[in-house]
């Protein structure tokens, strides 16, 4: 998923060991940014479908 040692820094594309591929790199941020997102759900807690929708008056 990209982590690095640091629980907040990923490396990514060229910074990561193996081929540096212009599809590599975008798979490799989809991933990362994937792990992100389960880190902030994982702190935050789940939302209820609700709280997604937004209403303008």
């Amino acid at each position: 998923m990209g982590r690095t040692s640091h629980p907040r820094i990923f490396a990514i594309g060229d910074l990561k060991v193996g081929l540096n591929q212009v599809l590599v790199a975008a798979g490799d941020g989809a991933l990362a940014a994937t792990q992100i997102w389960r880190d902030i759900r994982r702190e935050k807690g789940s939302r209820k479908w609700e709280e997604n929708l937004q209403v303008s008056v």
